[in-house]
């Protein structure tokens, strides 16, 4: 399975500085915060564990981002604890992952193309 850098969002902090400082912590990358892609909206209730997930509710922003240093030096100081490893893809190779949240692999793949912002309540 693999989930893209992920995390939470510091009190005063913008969006643009959580998003630069979970990809360093995760892969150890600096990058440049292009654009909000999607916002991704998770109840949990609605999907494959609605009773253990019943108070999970989440929305997560997604973001185009640039790498500044090396993509091929991958290694984080503060990977999460389910973190196994890091890979660095081709956008084609995307729908063919086990990717976490599913819904956003193929608008990855396709990010020439202008998807709608929205995704809406899906796992």
């Amino acid at each position: 399975m693999l989930l893209p850098p992920r995390g939470g969002q510091h009190p005063g902090e913008s969006l643009g500085d959580a998003v630069r400082r979970e990809v360093d912590e995760e892969t150890g990358l600096t990058v440049t915060v292009e654009r909000l892609l999607w916002l991704r909206e998770y109840i949990g209730a609605h999907h494959d564990h609605p009773v253990q997930e019943a108070n999970t509710h989440r929305i997560e922003a997604i973001f185009l981002c640039t790498p500044t240093t090396d993509p091929g030096q991958l290694g984080g100081h503060a990977q999460d604890e389910v973190q196994t490893g890091l890979e660095w893809v081709p956008l084609g190779k995307v729908p063919t992952l086990n990717l976490l949240p599913q819904a956003i692999r193929h608008p990855i793949a396709s990010l020439t193309e202008a998807p709608d912002s929205y995704l809406g309540d899906v796992a």
